[in-house]
């Protein structure tokens, strides 16, 4: 099972640590600070049912199946707290069998103090899993609440879902192909904006199951030495027990991490409930009456609708000024900035930066937007407005954005201008009136 390129062993003579730990009943795991396995005894190797040559030098993750957070949590709470006690993992053994362990472990320092590694040992709980199905036994009602639990979180994707299914809907009810062509374009960015705060909700709430498992344990015993301290009957070893308990099911860290689970959720949730807020604002139909408007708050909203266009793009920096209330059609000029926004992020090459400002002038608002991208020559710069008309690659855009854009801001009774030079970025800036042009003025 020895290999000749294993890594050194952490004593003056290894043969004798190898004889060592070898003798030990214990799987025995070193783990190098980068969380790959340095060594494994042969108590290790015949667990897990593969040789160190297997092992040396792979991520730590080999040892449990896909997906187990477990060991990863384990080792972040031997970081910060120097040792685990009795922490329960699943190895994956040979074959794939799932084998249930208890890990201790501390952390392996040099004599500076600094951390050289992690000392992991394991110990095979699989005769005792008899117990531990009968254990299973009594938590049925748990689970049965978790399951409803899980449902109602099932009910509220599937309502996400059904919302970006009525989005898909409204998409055929829009009068301008072109912003038929940029949600759809954007369908895909959106659904995986959706998808990863459900991803780490999902997540945390398998670390719940597993902390409410462990604080009904301590539950429980706490109630049985209750009842021993009543009657009298042992309660000196009722009350070791529930200390035993406390330590086993590490309730102080359950305590600390239960609070910081549940913000991490209320999070996750609330990025969707903000996506989905945003993605039905700047979908509705066409509007037939202008109405009062916040134009920051309209910024914010579509960057956030085509936040997947642009961050593996560009940084984006605001500079909002406040804005007084502005009389106008907000969902057309929402198509305005997304058109802007996305351009700017496709002109830039590499990772660049996007910069929007807003201001307010006496009668008129401004937003400019700004990219460090490619720039334009003054002859594709005199054309950017023609309909059809686009220097991008095929299957990347209509040529009707920039159009489209400039008729409704004309019909706001504004105006775009355009600063832009090869190799130096471009600026566009819509001005729009704070109140519309009266019936029989000029725009």
């Amino acid at each position: 099972m020895r290999t000749t390129n294993q890594t050194k062993l952490p004593v003056e003579d290894p043969a004798v640590f190898e004889k060592v730990v070898d003798s030990l009943l214990d799987a025995l795991i070193l783990v190098n600070p980068n969380a790959t396995v340095r060594f494994v005894n042969r108590a290790a190797q015949e667990l897990l049912g593969r040789p160190i040559g297997d092992l040396a030098g792979r991520p730590i993750g080999v040892l449990v199946f896909d997906g187990d957070l477990q060991l990863f949590h384990a080792v972040r709470r031997l970081f910060r707290s120097g040792t685990i006690v009795n922490y329960r993992l699943t190895f994956m053994g040979e074959g794939n069998e799932p084998i249930p362990v208890t890990v201790n472990g501390s952390l392996l320092r040099n004599e500076s103090g600094g951390v050289e590694g992690l000392i992991l040992a394991a110990r095979d709980m699989r005769e005792i899993i008899q117990l531990i199905d009968e254990l299973e036994k009594a938590k049925e009602g748990l689970e049965e609440k978790v399951a409803l639990r899980t449902r109602e979180l099932e009910s509220a994707k599937n309502s996400v879902e059904d919302a970006y299914r009525n989005l898909k809907e409204t998409q055929a009810k829009l009068v301008h192909q072109e912003k038929l062509a940029s949600l759809g374009h954007l369908a895909a960015g959106v659904a995986h904006e959706i998808n990863n705060p459900i991803g780490f909700v999902g997540s945390n709430l398998n670390s719940l199951r597993d902390y409410m498992n462990s604080l009904l344990r301590f539950l429980a015993v706490q109630a049985e030495t209750c009842r021993a301290i009543r009657s009298g009957a042992d309660a000196g070893g009722a009350v070791a027990r529930l200390e035993d308990t406390a330590e086993e099911v590490d309730l102080p860290f359950l305590v600390e991490d239960l609070p910081k689970i549940i913000d991490e959720s209320a999070e996750g949730i609330e990025r969707v409930r903000r996506i989905v807020a945003d993605l039905k604002e700047f979908s509705r139909a066409g509007e037939s009456e202008r109405k009062v408007a916040d134009i920051n708050r309209g910024i914010e909203s579509t960057l956030n609708v085509v936040w997947n266009e642009i961050k593996y793009k560009a940084k984006v920096v605001r500079d909002l000024q406040p804005l007084p209330p502005v009389l106008c059609y907000p969902q057309e000029l929402n198509q305005v900035f997304m058109n802007l926004f996305v351009n700017a992020a496709q002109a830039i090459e590499g990772f660049g930066e996007i910069r929007v400002r807003t201001r307010a002038a006496e009668k008129e608002i401004a937003v400019e937007v700004s990219d460090s991208g490619r720039g334009m020559s003054p002859d594709v710069k005199a054309r950017i407005f023609d309909p059809f008309f686009t220097t991008k690659d095929v299957g990347r855009g209509t040529g009707l954005g920039l159009s489209i854009s400039y008729g409704i801001v004309q019909k706001h009774g504004g105006r775009i201008e355009v600063e832009s030079e090869p190799g130096k970025g471009s600026t566009f800036r819509v001005v729009v009136p704070i109140e519309p042009p009266a019936a029989g003025e000029p725009s």
